[in-house]
Protein backbone atom coordinates (compact mmCIF):
# COMPACT_ATOMS: atom_id res chain seq x y z
CA UNK A 1 0.00 0.00 0.00
CA UNK A 2 0.98 3.76 -0.86
CA UNK A 3 0.30 6.20 1.86
CA UNK A 4 0.86 10.13 0.42
CA UNK A 5 0.55 12.95 3.61
CA UNK A 6 0.57 16.36 3.70
CA UNK A 7 0.49 19.28 6.14
CA UNK A 8 0.50 23.02 6.26
CA UNK A 9 4.68 23.57 5.32
CA UNK A 10 5.48 20.04 4.77
CA UNK A 11 5.96 18.28 0.97
CA UNK A 12 4.42 15.59 -0.74
CA UNK A 13 6.77 12.34 -1.30
CA UNK A 14 8.85 12.87 -4.61
CA UNK A 15 7.52 10.29 -6.59
CA UNK A 16 6.72 9.66 -10.54
CA UNK A 17 5.40 6.66 -10.67
CA UNK A 18 2.00 4.96 -10.62
CA UNK A 19 1.25 2.93 -7.47
CA UNK A 20 -0.85 0.66 -9.01
CA UNK A 21 -2.82 -0.32 -11.86
CA UNK A 22 -5.50 2.33 -11.76
CA UNK A 23 -4.96 5.62 -14.11
CA UNK A 24 -4.05 7.58 -10.51
CA UNK A 25 -0.96 9.75 -10.42
CA UNK A 26 1.14 11.13 -7.32
CA UNK A 27 1.37 14.54 -6.44
CA UNK A 28 4.98 16.55 -7.28
CA UNK A 29 6.90 17.66 -4.25
CA UNK A 30 6.39 20.90 -3.13
CA UNK A 31 2.58 21.45 -4.76
CA UNK A 32 -1.28 19.94 -4.86
CA UNK A 33 -0.92 18.87 -8.74
CA UNK A 34 -3.98 16.82 -10.31
CA UNK A 35 -2.90 14.63 -12.76
CA UNK A 36 -5.51 12.37 -14.40
CA UNK A 37 -5.54 10.93 -17.36
CA UNK A 38 -8.15 11.86 -19.98
CA UNK A 39 -9.12 15.71 -18.71
CA UNK A 40 -5.61 16.41 -17.66
CA UNK A 41 -3.23 14.13 -19.25
CA UNK A 42 -1.48 17.44 -21.48
CA UNK A 43 -2.95 20.27 -18.99
CA UNK A 44 -1.81 19.41 -15.23
CA UNK A 45 -3.79 21.69 -12.71
CA UNK A 46 -1.24 23.22 -9.98
CA UNK A 47 -3.00 24.75 -6.52
CA UNK A 48 -0.11 26.45 -4.90
CA UNK A 49 -1.81 26.04 -1.42
CA UNK A 50 -1.27 23.35 0.89
CA UNK A 51 -3.64 24.79 3.74
CA UNK A 52 -4.75 21.78 5.81
CA UNK A 53 -3.84 18.23 6.89
CA UNK A 54 -4.59 15.56 4.40
CA UNK A 55 -4.19 11.96 3.52
CA UNK A 56 -4.57 9.34 0.63
CA UNK A 57 -3.72 5.79 0.46
CA UNK A 58 -3.92 3.98 -2.73
CA UNK A 59 -4.07 0.40 -2.96
CA UNK A 60 -5.53 -2.23 -5.37
CA UNK A 61 -7.19 0.30 -8.15
CA UNK A 62 -8.63 2.50 -5.10
CA UNK A 63 -7.98 5.41 -3.76
CA UNK A 64 -8.97 6.73 -0.50
CA UNK A 65 -9.26 10.65 0.70
CA UNK A 66 -9.28 11.63 3.93
CA UNK A 67 -9.00 15.09 5.29
CA UNK A 68 -7.84 16.03 8.71
CA UNK A 69 -8.12 13.58 10.94
CA UNK A 70 -10.99 11.16 9.56
CA UNK A 71 -10.78 7.35 9.74
CA UNK A 72 -10.53 5.05 6.51
CA UNK A 73 -13.25 2.79 8.68
CA UNK A 74 -15.40 5.86 9.17
CA UNK A 75 -15.49 7.23 5.11
CA UNK A 76 -15.37 3.37 4.21
CA UNK A 77 -18.63 3.19 6.15
CA UNK A 78 -20.38 6.00 5.41
CA UNK A 79 -19.62 4.40 1.50
CA UNK A 80 -20.63 1.48 1.61
CA UNK A 81 -22.68 0.13 4.58
CA UNK A 82 -24.55 3.92 5.79
CA UNK A 83 -28.83 3.41 5.42
CA UNK A 84 -29.96 5.84 3.60
CA UNK A 85 -32.14 7.94 5.08
CA UNK A 86 -33.84 9.81 2.35
CA UNK A 87 -32.59 10.93 -1.71
CA UNK A 88 -31.28 14.27 -1.75
CA UNK A 89 -31.11 14.64 -5.37
CA UNK A 90 -30.28 13.02 -8.61
CA UNK A 91 -28.61 14.31 -11.62
CA UNK A 92 -27.23 13.52 -15.15
CA UNK A 93 -23.87 12.66 -13.66
CA UNK A 94 -24.11 12.40 -9.73
CA UNK A 95 -26.54 11.02 -6.68
CA UNK A 96 -26.75 12.74 -3.81
CA UNK A 97 -28.22 10.53 -0.57
CA UNK A 98 -28.58 11.92 3.21
CA UNK A 99 -26.70 9.36 5.74
CA UNK A 100 -26.66 8.85 9.62
CA UNK A 101 -22.92 9.80 10.83
CA UNK A 102 -20.89 7.23 12.37
CA UNK A 103 -18.97 9.41 14.46
CA UNK A 104 -21.44 12.00 16.11
CA UNK A 105 -24.93 10.37 17.29
CA UNK A 106 -27.29 12.06 15.41
CA UNK A 107 -25.89 13.95 12.96
CA UNK A 108 -26.24 13.24 9.37
CA UNK A 109 -24.16 13.37 6.12
CA UNK A 110 -24.75 13.62 2.87
CA UNK A 111 -23.02 10.69 0.25
CA UNK A 112 -21.86 11.95 -3.54
CA UNK A 113 -21.88 9.31 -6.29
CA UNK A 114 -20.95 9.72 -9.29
CA UNK A 115 -20.36 6.95 -11.56
CA UNK A 116 -17.92 7.05 -14.76
CA UNK A 117 -19.56 7.47 -18.37
CA UNK A 118 -16.70 7.21 -21.49
CA UNK A 119 -19.18 9.01 -23.13
CA UNK A 120 -18.08 12.33 -20.97
CA UNK A 121 -15.33 11.33 -19.20
CA UNK A 122 -14.88 14.94 -18.40
CA UNK A 123 -17.59 14.70 -16.03
CA UNK A 124 -16.41 11.82 -13.99
CA UNK A 125 -12.72 13.28 -13.94
CA UNK A 126 -14.02 16.52 -12.21
CA UNK A 127 -15.89 14.97 -10.04
CA UNK A 128 -12.38 13.45 -8.66
CA UNK A 129 -11.12 16.42 -9.17
CA UNK A 130 -14.00 17.86 -6.50
CA UNK A 131 -13.20 15.38 -4.28
CA UNK A 132 -9.19 15.59 -4.20
CA UNK A 133 -9.84 19.43 -3.98
CA UNK A 134 -12.76 18.68 -0.97
CA UNK A 135 -10.13 17.00 1.53
CA UNK A 136 -7.01 20.04 0.94
CA UNK A 137 -9.15 23.37 1.30
CA UNK A 138 -10.90 24.10 4.39
CA UNK A 139 -12.99 27.20 5.01
CA UNK A 140 -16.36 28.49 6.56
CA UNK A 141 -17.48 28.84 3.04
CA UNK A 142 -16.63 26.11 1.32
CA UNK A 143 -18.80 23.04 1.76
CA UNK A 144 -17.10 20.81 3.85
CA UNK A 145 -15.72 17.34 2.80
CA UNK A 146 -14.77 14.55 5.12
CA UNK A 147 -13.23 12.12 2.74
CA UNK A 148 -13.99 10.15 -1.00
CA UNK A 149 -13.04 6.57 -2.51
CA UNK A 150 -12.69 6.35 -5.85
CA UNK A 151 -11.58 3.73 -8.41
CA UNK A 152 -12.25 3.81 -11.95
CA UNK A 153 -15.40 3.37 -11.81
CA UNK A 154 -17.21 5.69 -9.49
CA UNK A 155 -16.29 8.22 -6.97
CA UNK A 156 -18.19 8.31 -3.54
CA UNK A 157 -17.89 11.88 -2.04
CA UNK A 158 -18.60 12.11 1.84
CA UNK A 159 -19.19 15.98 2.81
CA UNK A 160 -21.45 17.70 5.37
CA UNK A 161 -25.29 18.00 5.00
CA UNK A 162 -26.88 20.99 4.30
CA UNK A 163 -30.76 21.40 3.78
CA UNK A 164 -30.85 23.66 1.02
CA UNK A 165 -29.09 25.39 -1.73
CA UNK A 166 -29.39 29.08 -2.67
CA UNK A 167 -31.54 28.19 -5.78
CA UNK A 168 -34.76 26.54 -3.85
CA UNK A 169 -34.39 29.31 -1.04
CA UNK A 170 -34.94 31.75 -3.91
CA UNK A 171 -38.16 29.31 -5.35
CA UNK A 172 -39.76 30.09 -1.56
CA UNK A 173 -40.03 33.56 -1.70
CA UNK A 174 -38.05 36.87 -1.62
CA UNK A 175 -35.30 37.43 0.49
CA UNK A 176 -35.28 39.30 3.74
CA UNK A 177 -32.27 42.43 3.98
CA UNK A 178 -29.93 40.34 6.88
CA UNK A 179 -30.43 37.56 4.67
CA UNK A 180 -29.53 38.71 1.84
CA UNK A 181 -26.28 40.56 2.85
CA UNK A 182 -25.42 37.58 4.81
CA UNK A 183 -25.21 35.43 1.72
CA UNK A 184 -23.84 38.10 -0.33
CA UNK A 185 -20.94 38.25 1.85
CA UNK A 186 -20.51 34.49 2.56
CA UNK A 187 -20.17 33.54 -1.36
CA UNK A 188 -17.51 36.80 -1.66
CA UNK A 189 -15.47 35.31 1.51
CA UNK A 190 -15.45 31.60 -0.28
CA UNK A 191 -15.07 32.84 -3.53
CA UNK A 192 -11.85 35.12 -2.33
CA UNK A 193 -10.31 32.21 -0.30
CA UNK A 194 -10.38 29.82 -3.76
CA UNK A 195 -8.41 33.03 -5.19
CA UNK A 196 -6.37 33.11 -2.80
CA UNK A 197 -5.22 29.45 -3.13
CA UNK A 198 -5.05 29.81 -7.09
CA UNK A 199 -8.03 28.65 -7.47
CA UNK A 200 -11.05 29.64 -10.02
CA UNK A 201 -14.55 28.19 -9.33
CA UNK A 202 -15.77 28.65 -12.77
CA UNK A 203 -19.53 27.11 -11.69
CA UNK A 204 -21.00 29.47 -9.89
CA UNK A 205 -24.90 29.43 -9.94
CA UNK A 206 -27.42 29.16 -7.06
CA UNK A 207 -27.50 25.56 -7.28
CA UNK A 208 -24.22 25.57 -6.29
CA UNK A 209 -24.41 27.81 -3.17
CA UNK A 210 -25.25 25.72 -0.23
CA UNK A 211 -26.98 26.82 3.01
CA UNK A 212 -25.88 24.71 5.95
CA UNK A 213 -28.22 25.32 9.43
CA UNK A 214 -27.06 28.49 10.39
CA UNK A 215 -27.73 30.26 7.40
CA UNK A 216 -24.57 30.13 6.45
CA UNK A 217 -23.58 29.76 2.75
CA UNK A 218 -21.35 27.82 1.63
CA UNK A 219 -19.84 26.91 -1.98
CA UNK A 220 -20.18 23.68 -3.40
CA UNK A 221 -19.13 21.60 -6.31
CA UNK A 222 -15.87 22.09 -7.28
CA UNK A 223 -15.72 19.97 -10.25
CA UNK A 224 -14.97 22.59 -12.51
CA UNK A 225 -12.34 24.47 -10.93
CA UNK A 226 -8.94 24.92 -12.54
CA UNK A 227 -5.61 26.64 -11.52
CA UNK A 228 -5.71 30.71 -12.29
CA UNK A 229 -2.05 30.50 -14.10
CA UNK A 230 -3.60 27.37 -16.24
CA UNK A 231 -7.37 27.92 -16.85
CA UNK A 232 -9.36 25.60 -18.64
CA UNK A 233 -12.27 26.58 -21.07
CA UNK A 234 -15.83 25.04 -22.16
CA UNK A 235 -16.94 23.35 -25.45
CA UNK A 236 -20.41 25.20 -25.25
CA UNK A 237 -22.39 28.20 -25.02
CA UNK A 238 -23.12 28.07 -20.84
CA UNK A 239 -25.62 31.41 -20.33
CA UNK A 240 -25.27 32.09 -16.62
CA UNK A 241 -20.98 31.87 -16.94
CA UNK A 242 -19.79 35.06 -18.39
CA UNK A 243 -20.19 36.04 -22.04
CA UNK A 244 -16.55 35.61 -23.29
CA UNK A 245 -16.04 31.93 -22.41
CA UNK A 246 -18.53 31.10 -25.02
CA UNK A 247 -16.84 32.39 -27.91
CA UNK A 248 -13.67 31.34 -29.83
CA UNK A 249 -10.30 32.96 -28.39
CA UNK A 250 -9.60 36.25 -30.89
CA UNK A 251 -5.68 36.78 -31.94
CA UNK A 252 -3.10 34.25 -32.41
CA UNK A 253 -3.36 30.30 -31.46
CA UNK A 254 -0.63 29.55 -28.76
CA UNK A 255 1.53 26.62 -28.85
CA UNK A 256 -0.52 23.31 -28.42
CA UNK A 257 -3.97 24.87 -28.48
CA UNK A 258 -6.67 23.92 -30.41
CA UNK A 259 -7.85 26.44 -33.44
CA UNK A 260 -10.70 27.86 -32.61
CA UNK A 261 -10.53 27.64 -28.41
CA UNK A 262 -13.12 29.25 -26.90
CA UNK A 263 -11.56 32.04 -24.51
CA UNK A 264 -9.88 30.46 -21.06
CA UNK A 265 -11.42 31.42 -17.80
CA UNK A 266 -10.04 34.12 -15.47
CA UNK A 267 -10.65 35.85 -12.45
CA UNK A 268 -12.82 37.87 -14.17
CA UNK A 269 -15.09 35.33 -15.40
CA UNK A 270 -15.53 34.06 -11.97
CA UNK A 271 -16.39 37.83 -11.09
CA UNK A 272 -18.82 37.32 -13.71
CA UNK A 273 -20.51 34.70 -11.65
CA UNK A 274 -20.36 36.67 -8.51
CA UNK A 275 -22.51 39.43 -10.16
CA UNK A 276 -24.70 36.58 -11.67
CA UNK A 277 -25.46 35.12 -8.42
CA UNK A 278 -26.01 38.70 -6.68
CA UNK A 279 -28.27 39.57 -8.76
CA UNK A 280 -30.24 36.37 -8.35
CA UNK A 281 -30.09 37.02 -4.38
CA UNK A 282 -31.27 40.72 -4.61
CA UNK A 283 -33.57 40.90 -7.18
CA UNK A 284 -34.87 37.14 -6.28
CA UNK A 285 -34.37 35.54 -9.69
CA UNK A 286 -33.67 31.89 -10.36
CA UNK A 287 -32.68 32.02 -13.93
CA UNK A 288 -30.48 29.82 -15.87
CA UNK A 289 -29.73 32.61 -18.19
CA UNK A 290 -27.32 35.63 -17.35
CA UNK A 291 -27.28 36.51 -21.19
CA UNK A 292 -28.48 36.36 -24.69
CA UNK A 293 -27.83 37.69 -27.99
CA UNK A 294 -30.09 39.64 -29.92
CA UNK A 295 -31.31 37.47 -32.82
CA UNK A 296 -31.59 41.12 -35.09
CA UNK A 297 -29.13 43.48 -33.57
CA UNK A 298 -26.29 40.64 -32.68
CA UNK A 299 -25.80 42.35 -29.86
CA UNK A 300 -25.60 40.53 -26.80
CA UNK A 301 -27.82 41.41 -23.82
CA UNK A 302 -27.60 41.03 -19.91
CA UNK A 303 -30.99 39.64 -18.62
CA UNK A 304 -31.30 39.91 -15.23
CA UNK A 305 -32.97 43.25 -14.97
CA UNK A 306 -31.61 45.39 -12.04
CA UNK A 307 -31.76 47.71 -10.24
CA UNK A 308 -35.16 48.19 -12.09
CA UNK A 309 -36.80 44.87 -10.00
CA UNK A 310 -35.62 46.59 -6.52
CA UNK A 311 -37.97 49.44 -5.05
CA UNK A 312 -35.94 52.97 -5.09
CA UNK A 313 -36.83 52.58 -1.22
CA UNK A 314 -34.21 49.86 -0.95
CA UNK A 315 -31.28 51.90 -0.81
CA UNK A 316 -28.55 49.42 -0.06
CA UNK A 317 -30.16 46.83 -2.70
CA UNK A 318 -30.21 49.81 -5.37
CA UNK A 319 -26.42 50.70 -4.26
CA UNK A 320 -25.12 46.88 -4.60
CA UNK A 321 -26.95 46.51 -8.18
CA UNK A 322 -25.29 50.10 -9.06
CA UNK A 323 -22.10 49.17 -7.80
CA UNK A 324 -21.55 45.62 -7.74
CA UNK A 325 -24.22 43.61 -9.81
CA UNK A 326 -23.75 46.14 -12.90
CA UNK A 327 -19.87 46.44 -12.80
CA UNK A 328 -19.85 42.37 -12.60
CA UNK A 329 -21.87 41.53 -15.00
CA UNK A 330 -20.23 43.85 -17.59
CA UNK A 331 -19.90 41.96 -21.00
CA UNK A 332 -16.42 43.51 -21.42
CA UNK A 333 -13.94 41.40 -19.28
CA UNK A 334 -11.63 44.42 -18.53
CA UNK A 335 -14.50 46.48 -17.30
CA UNK A 336 -15.87 44.71 -14.51
CA UNK A 337 -13.96 44.72 -10.90
CA UNK A 338 -10.35 42.90 -11.08
CA UNK A 339 -10.77 41.23 -8.26
CA UNK A 340 -12.81 40.14 -5.30
CA UNK A 341 -11.53 42.42 -2.69
CA UNK A 342 -12.26 44.93 -4.43
CA UNK A 343 -16.18 44.16 -4.18
CA UNK A 344 -15.64 43.02 -1.13
CA UNK A 345 -14.24 46.51 -0.09
CA UNK A 346 -17.42 48.25 -2.02
CA UNK A 347 -20.00 46.15 0.01
CA UNK A 348 -18.65 46.91 3.21
CA UNK A 349 -18.66 50.48 2.58
CA UNK A 350 -22.41 49.58 1.82
CA UNK A 351 -22.72 47.88 4.67
CA UNK A 352 -20.39 48.55 7.35
CA UNK A 353 -20.24 47.96 10.69
CA UNK A 354 -22.32 50.12 12.18
CA UNK A 355 -25.05 49.54 9.99
CA UNK A 356 -24.60 45.73 10.51
CA UNK A 357 -25.14 45.91 14.26
CA UNK A 358 -28.13 48.06 13.94
CA UNK A 359 -29.72 45.32 12.26
CA UNK A 360 -28.89 42.80 14.48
Amino acid sequence: MMVQRHSTGETSPTTGQKTCSNSFKTPKKGALELVVEGYFKDHPVTLLAQPQQWLILRDAGKEIGLSQSQRRDTIHYACHEAPVLRNLGRGSFANVQQIPSRQVSGTTLALKTSQRDDSRPVIFWGSLKEARLGIRLDHLNLVKVFGYEANNSSVKLVMAFYPQSLDTLLKTGRLDADTRQSIASDTMEGLLFLHSMNILHNDLKPANILIDRNGVACLADLGMCCAVDKPDSIAQAIHYMAPELSFPKTGSQQPGETPGAHNPHSITSDIFGLGFVLACVYGNFSYLKAWAINPYSGELVILLPLPEALPRSDRQGQAVAQNLIIPALHPAPKARPQSVLIMKAVFGYIYPPESAKKQQ
